[in-house]
């Protein structure tokens, strides 16, 4: 007899397993962070008509519909296993910035830790005129665009002035 009772019960309970693992009409759209709009707008760096990718530091970017923070490990840590790229002293490096940032600014650090701010000038700089190993940090601010993205981003990579 128990075995009739637990065989109805099952019976009964099947039609609400078959609505309850329906996914008819109440999806959900999760945004994800690699998509175009939830990310900082692509760096790269060119240097003596060649292109190098640069490294995606902390950002903070925001939509109508995601706001996101990430914090990235500083920079001189990001960087110590990184070759960098050998440069000339004082050789001009022009940013490639996939959208014009609001305001923006560029530090090197050097091996012993000492930071200084570079002159910025239409999106070029000049690398240091003294010898050694620098990691460069690119800082930029973006205002809404069309599409209601905005934020703050920095990028970094390491170059090697000769």
């Amino acid at each position: 007899m128990n075995n009739l009772k637990y065989i109805t019960f099952l019976i009964f309970l099947f039609p609400f397993f078959l609505i309850g693992c329906s996914n008819s009409e109440y999806e959900l759209e999760m945004p994800t962070s690699s998509s175009k709009l939830t990310t900082p707008p692509k760096v790269e760096i060119e240097i003596d008509n060649e292109i190098y990718p640069t490294f995606q530091g902390s950002y903070c970017w925001n939509t109508d519909k995601v706001s996101e923070c990430v914090d990235m490990v500083t920079s001189t840590e990001m960087m110590d296993s990184i070759k960098g790229i050998k440069v000339s002293r004082n050789e001009k490096i022009m940013l490639h910035i996939e959208r014009k940032p609001s305001s923006q600014n560029v530090t090197v650090t050097d091996s012993s830790g000492q930071t200084e701010q570079l002159k910025l000038d239409k999106d070029t700089f000049s690398a240091p005129i003294v010898r050694g190993t620098y990691v460069v940090t690119y800082y930029g601010v973006w205002e809404k665009d069309d599409r209601n993205s905005s934020g703050d981003s920095s990028y970094i990579f390491k170059m090697e002035v000769k």
